[in-house]
């Protein structure tokens, strides 16, 4: 169900189908949710909803390594004059916990919150590095 929503958002027979309980509870979990501004309905499809973006900031906010590395991340973007980031291992993926942009033309498409392929992004690489020693 999460792959649906995530990429192009689910319809009622998809989620109903993935979670395999009685439809009228699937209907009053995704009402619950909708209200709650976890999903959100267009059309015929569920969405992920904007709370959920607010409950990942949070999450990411309560990391106190975000706010210990911060000076250091400032300080080698500041020398480097690279994009800089800093993310963690959650599972086999990681995720980027901040961002500090360079001050160069070039832009790096990357988000706080975006989750990476450990194999294929220079932060999965070296984690995976560091984990593997």
């Amino acid at each position: 169900m999460t792959t649906y929503l995530i990429k192009n958002g689910a319809t009622f027979s998809q989620i109903y189908q993935d979670v395999g309980i009685a439809k009228s509870s699937t209907s009053s979990l995704l009402n619950g949710m909708v209200a709650h501004g976890l999903l959100r309905q267009d059309a015929d499809k569920y969405y992920l909803g904007l709370r959920l973006y607010e409950f990942g900031n949070k999450a990411v906010e309560q990391y106190d390594i975000k706010k210990i590395a911060l000076p250091v991340l400032s300080d080698l973007r500041d020398k480097t004059n690279l994009t800089c980031h800093l993310g963690v291992l959650q599972g086999s993926s990681p995720i980027y916990l901040t961002k500090l942009e360079s001050p160069q033309a070039i832009i790096i498409r990357s988000w706080e919150g975006k989750r990476l392929s450990l194999h294929s992004s220079g932060l999965g690489k070296s984690l995976n590095g560091l984990v593997n020693r």
